[in-house]
């Protein structure tokens, strides 16, 4: 299309605040014309060839705005055959582009002036949403909201707006990044052991620390709290960051992804403290979706810490990077809108997302669930810490009206032995995987070695599963007594020999990615028995919610790998509400297994099974049982537990950690100037806390 046939689809310069008409396309063909159109000329022949026009325009696929810089003026383009132009990413509440101000006097206009002056001469055309997309047209925006990817995607650059003067300059950015390069290496090629040391001391240990500082100026500000915001990083080609004081500078990605692992694995504490939370979690995943280190559709688990002004924002304002979409609708709710992107993404092959850890509670926020899927409000925690990147489906998979069918190996029983708990967390998101193990253990010899073969992989010897299991069961007093002292940090096993040295740090190297399941459930030893097999039965953990495993449990293979290659199957307990013989409730998924399993498991047949559904009998008998808790029972046995114990009230936050650790370890009580351990039954009593846990903290 020629550029003089474009233009006169320009809104007046006149009148700049008019739209010119998006022709209607696809789907939403009708949807009503917008009321700022231009005035139909009188001649025949100028209307023919206007009509000709839209139609070549119709043709050529969706359509957006540009504002065109040298002329003030919105023209309409073809999503794939544009002009070069720069994209804003901004928040609404800094009114970066004001309405009352020109574009050439407000802080948005200024800025992407100052970039084209800096580095793109050559450049006329910018893209901000405050004016390429009429706010005050609900339909427009239904009909713009899908097309961000190709906007934010094409730009030949974003540009992120930060209210808050930087304090620095490219030239100062370039310097650091230098001093801090062979760090980034060193993270890149996993040298811990050989470069680890220069890092964590003297200036390398400085360069760190001021790089993470850098990088905080950045996370402290309104732009990292907004869901839009999130995908408009993650779908550019190139990026600029630009603060008040209107001096661009570009940051290395992989600087934001490496530097907080950089941090936590050589235990710089003071780059650990709660003020860098940000960097660690939610920036730290963003970078890693924008270099394609995860799934691209993992993006949806990362707004855990952004929000929108409008609820259902939460999953359209980041879809579009996920590469699975759904069509917006008006007056639908954000549940709504996540069951559809759910079932969406299985239909296209995500099976993923229905092999996540088991929500802990399947009505959430008025939101009613199937135990298929995450809920809205816990996806970003599930799928967190599942240790699945990608998962191939066995074949076709289909998700709708919250069942999941797809193609899966039945391999067999699973024969429940204890249970175990949940992790122990002196901070929250922070596991202490040595005590955990060792309070999982509970210094018994038994429970001992059943963790070592669970949790220790098919290559464990006898001699190397005893010489774990004696370290669990003599580091149980120093354990419970770090505890009691909240110096947990300083907590060091009892290891009797080099021998166990040498086990037990080999044995805790596996379980930094291995106990990320545990996180957000409780966790039973079982022991996986195939049907007509003569191999012995398979040691692993399974992870369920809060609510207790009963009845009869099969375990299914939905070929869920992790990227180096273990296997982490599906617990499942049938449906007798569903018509369908081979219907399932998911009970929760084991954690990793061992390549051997994962080879072992391949050569069984599949077929299609069903996963989840909104009637569940299981998960009605559940909730029935949840419902029936007597809220005066539950006051009582808070107020014995609080008399009968020592521990002493602390923050609403401390204390549902306390909680939670109420069933995992006994409870203590002093006696003269010695801690002793005492052993209360109240198994009972943590069922009734996990279901009510709230009006539990409330009581307290």
């Amino acid at each position: 299309m020629d550029y003089a046939m474009k233009r006169r689809r320009t809104a007046s310069s006149d009148n700049p605040g008019q739209f010119p008409k998006v022709p209607r396309f696809g789907t939403i063909a009708s949807r009503h014309h917008s009321t700022q159109t231009h005035a139909v000329p009188s001649h025949g022949t100028a209307l023919i060839n206007l009509m000709n026009d839209y139609a070549r325009l119709e043709e050529s696929g969706p359509l957006f705005r540009l504002h065109n810089i040298n002329t003030g003026e919105l023209e309409l383009w073809p999503l794939d055959n544009h002009p070069e132009y720069i994209a804003a990413s901004h928040t609404w509440s800094e009114s970066v582009f004001s309405p009352s101000l020109h574009f050439e006097d407000c802080f948005g206009g200024q800025g992407i002036k100052a970039v084209i002056c800096d580095r793109y001469p050559h450049i006329h055309h910018a893209w901000f949403d405050t004016r390429c997309i009429d706010q005050n047209d609900p339909a427009d925006k239904l009909e713009q909201i899908p097309l961000m990817d190709g906007i934010f995607g094409n730009a030949t650059c974003v540009v992120i707006f930060i209210s808050r003067d930087l304090k620095t300059d490219q030239s100062s950015v370039d310097w650091l990044a230098e001093k801090i390069e062979g760090a980034l290496a060193m993270c890149l090629a996993e040298a811990w052991v050989e470069e680890g040391a220069n890092w964590q001391n003297a200036s390398g240990r400085r360069w760190i620390s001021l790089a993470m500082e850098g990088l905080l100026r950045l996370a402290s500000t309104p732009w990292a709290t907004r869901i839009w915001t999130l995908q408009e990083y993650v779908l550019a080609k190139e990026i600029l960051w630009i603060g008040t004081d209107l001096k661009p500078i570009k940051i290395d990605d992989y600087a934001l992804s490496a530097l907080p692992d950089i941090c936590n694995t050589l235990a710089i504490e003071e780059c650990l403290t709660p003020k860098f939370d940000v960097l660690h979690g939610y920036f730290a995943g963003m970078a890693n979706a924008r270099l394609r280190n995860i799934d691209q559709t993992r993006i949806m688990e990362l707004p855990g810490n952004r929000s929108a002004s409008v609820a259902v924002d939460e999953v359209y304002g980041v879809m579009a990077a996920s590469g699975v979409t759904v069509q917006p609708m008006s007056d639908e709710t954000k549940g709504q809108a996540w069951s559809r992107w759910c079932a969406e993404a299985v239909n296209t092959g995500h099976l993923r997302w229905a092999l996540l850890p088991t929500s802990s509670c399947l009505f959430v926020d008025g939101e009613a669930g199937t135990c298929a899927f995450p809920r809205f409000l816990q996806r970003h925690k599930l799928s967190g810490i599942s240790s699945l990147n990608h998962v191939t489906p066995l074949g076709i998979s289909e998700a709708a009206h919250g069942v999941v069918t797809a193609q899966a190996r039945v391999l067999g029983s699973v024969q429940t032995i204890r249970r175990l708990g949940r992790v122990h967390e002196p901070k929250p998101g922070r596991i202490h995987r040595y005590i955990t193990l060792i309070i999982f253990a509970k210094a018994q010899w038994s429970r001992a070695l059943t963790l070592a073969w669970t949790f220790g992989g098919a290559g464990l010897g006898t001699r190397q599963a005893k010489a774990i299991a004696q370290v669990l069961v003599q580091s149980y007093s120093r354990a419970i007594w770090s505890i009691s002292r909240g110096d947990e940090d300083s907590f060091r096993p009892m290891v009797s020999s080099n021998f166990q040295q040498r086990v037990w740090n080999d044995f805790m190297a596996m379980q930094h990615a291995h106990m990320l399941g545990l996180q957000e459930g409780v966790g039973y030893a079982c022991h996986l028995v195939r049907m007509g097999s003569s191999f012995p039965a398979i040691p692993a953990v399974f992870v369920t919610g809060d609510r207790p495993p009963s009845g009869l449990l099969q375990v299914l293979d939905f070929n869920a790998r992790t990227p180096d290659g273990r296997a982490v199957l599906m617990v499942v307990q049938r449906n007798e509400s569903a018509g369908h013989k081979e219907s399932y409730h998911k009970v929760g998924m084991t954690l990793p297994l061992p390549e051997a399993v994962a080879e072992m498991v391949t050569t069984m047949p599949s077929r299609e099974v069903r996963i989840g559904s909104y009637d569940c009998s299981v998960c009605r008998r559940a909730d029935k049982a949840t419902e029936r808790t007597n809220d005066a029972d539950v006051e009582k046995y808070v107020e014995s537990l609080t008399q009968s114990t020592s521990l002493r009230l602390l923050t609403r936050q401390q204390e549902a950690l306390r909680i939670k650790l109420f069933s995992e370890r006994p409870l203590l009580r002093s006696k003269g100037n010695r801690p002793r351990v005492t052993r209360i039954r109240h198994r009972q009593l943590a069922a009734i806390f996990r279901s009510r846990q709230s009006k539990l903290i409330s009581a307290i």
